[in-house]
């Protein structure tokens, strides 16, 4: 019998589309993009804005720095936000690999089984036909 693989969990965070694995480079290439876009249109971004939260201010800085700083903020709190979920599929994939190793072990188990039935379904036809000969060969004798 053959072990099935079974399809790999679905985890909260992770795209269906792009691989995990290629979200760094993506948001590299969003990264280096705005900071393209800011270093060209650099009189627009240059504009000093001071940011308030109810009572705080900010000291005043340009508006490319805010998006900057606001974009590796959100890749921040996104990159801890996944790390819950990465823990979560690393135990189901270690709790997968686990049961898979036992569903394995208990295969060979039943496949001994049926090798050791069928060695002693084998001997007990032997023996059968054995003693069904040895009667065959006493009533011939008879005869």
């Amino acid at each position: 019998m053959v072990v099935r693989r079974l399809r790999e969990p679905e985890v909260a965070g992770s795209s269906p589309v792009v691989p995990t694995k290629y979200m760094g480079i993506i948001y590299f290439a969003i990264f280096t993009a705005i900071l393209i876009i800011i270093l060209q249109n650099y009189p627009f971004f240059s504009y000093q804005a001071p940011l308030a939260f109810f009572y705080l201010r900010t000291p005043p800085l340009p508006v490319g720095v805010w998006m900057i700083i606001i974009f590796a903020a959100g890749y921040v709190i996104g990159y801890f936000g996944a790390v819950p979920a990465k823990v979560k599929e690393f135990s189901k994939s270690r709790e997968l690999s686990k049961l898979l190793k036992k569903i394995e072990e208990l295969e060979k188990q039943l496949e001994e089984e049926r090798r050791r039935n069928e060695e002693e379904k084998r001997r007990k036809d032997e023996q059968t036909e054995i003693i069904q000969s040895q009667g065959n060969y006493a009533a011939d004798q008879e005869k």
